[in-house]
């Protein structure tokens, strides 16, 4: 979907609408297998379909955006993933720092 323009700036290609087809049918595939009897498992299909739904790339990191030179706060692929979908080609995105931390 991106084009890495340089350090710290992504040009967007497209395919947005091809991932959320991907990202819907893997959430069907969850919820098909929700029963009665499952439903409340606290590690069965509803915990991975919250999961899939706040963080549909799967990832461990937290996404900060800013658009306003605000605080901003972390949050999880899903709130990156709008951001995506208001894309148009050739719009790029910033990079701004990349923080990490250890437990």
């Amino acid at each position: 979907m991106f084009t890495k323009t340089d350090e710290k700036t992504l040009t967007y290609n497209g395919g947005f609408t091809i991932w959320r087809k991907s990202h819907f049918d893997n959430l069907k595939a969850i919820s098909a297998t929700l029963t009665p009897a499952n439903v409340m498992k606290w590690n069965g299909p509803s915990s991975q379909l919250k999961k899939a739904i706040i963080n549909p790339l799967g990832v461990d990191a937290l996404f900060v955006t800013d658009f306003y030179g605000g605080a901003g706060t972390a949050e999880r692929s899903a709130d990156l993933m709008d951001i995506i979908a208001r894309l148009k080609k050739g719009d790029r995105l910033y990079i701004g720092a990349i923080l990490g931390y250890h437990n």
